[in-house]
């Protein structure tokens, strides 16, 4: 059996058991290869290069940057990266993402920032010192599946479909409540939709239904909507309607 990759609880209503997310694809498989000199069989190093000067550049001077132009980057600092990560766990997935607040006007022109404008004040006076900004705040991780919507399964757009997993009971005191979590899907015939915190990012899951004498049930992570691309080179009416059960909740 593979090891779990997620450990926590199952909720329908007033009825929980502990559970376990397994991985439903193997990469036992997988073949993978290295990069090798055909003299010696010794392994090779990369380095990296300059594409205008053509210098070795050191990994310490190795940095991030967003094309505007030709040759022409705008740097990104590894804050302004890692406040962007914590943007992201914190906003749920049912959440748009902040418009930013300036916009390039064309490929080779920048962003440009307004210079700090000086006050002098009077003597004996203390500067007022600005706080910090506060952190965003973080997704509660209760480590729960909440199964809080039920939706047919024609409803859910295979583009939404992330990854797949299997859900099982991971004691045997939750074996019982199991059974009528898993019994009770059965019965509707539907597809139970919930969130779950995985990397410290709140993602929708889908479990589906399963067999009665099955002890595991086939369940997808998917994608939020703001991750789906729509293609609107023809539009139709009634494209919005269609766009699936995940789409509708967020839009």
């Amino acid at each position: 059996m593979p090891r779990p990759h997620w450990k926590g609880y199952l909720k329908l209503s007033l009825v929980s058991c502990p559970i376990a997310l397994y991985p439903a694809i193997s990469a036992a498989d997988r073949v993978s290869f290295r990069q090798v000199n055909r003299q010696t069989g010794h392994r090779l190093r990369q380095q990296l290069v300059d594409s205008v000067t053509g210098q070795i550049v050191e990994s310490h001077d190795k940095g991030r940057g967003y094309e505007v132009g030709e040759n022409q980057f705008l740097l990104v600092q590894d804050e302004e990266l890692e406040a962007a990560r914590q943007e992201g766990r914190s906003r749920p997935f049912s959440e748009a993402p902040a418009a930013p607040s300036t916009a390039l006007k064309g490929k080779d022109e920048l962003p440009k920032r307004e210079a700090p404008t000086l006050v002098e004040l009077p003597k004996g006076r203390e500067v007022p010192v600005a706080r910090p900004p506060e952190p965003p705040p973080r997704i509660e991780n209760n480590r729960t599946i909440e199964l809080d919507r039920f939706v047919p399964a024609e409803q859910i757009d295979p583009r939404y479909h992330l990854a797949p997993y299997y859900i099982a009971p991971r004691e045997e005191v939750g074996e019982e409540a199991f059974a009528v979590i898993r019994d009770a899907i059965a019965a509707k015939e539907l597809v139970g939709m919930g969130r779950v915190v995985l990397a410290s990012r709140e993602r929708p899951i889908i479990m589906r239904p399963m067999d009665r004498a099955s002890w595991n049930a086939p369940a997808v992570c998917a994608r939020g909507a703001q991750r789906i691309r729509v293609f609107c080179g023809h539009s139709q009416p009634g494209a919005a309607e269609r766009h699936g059960a995940i789409g509708r909740a967020h839009c």
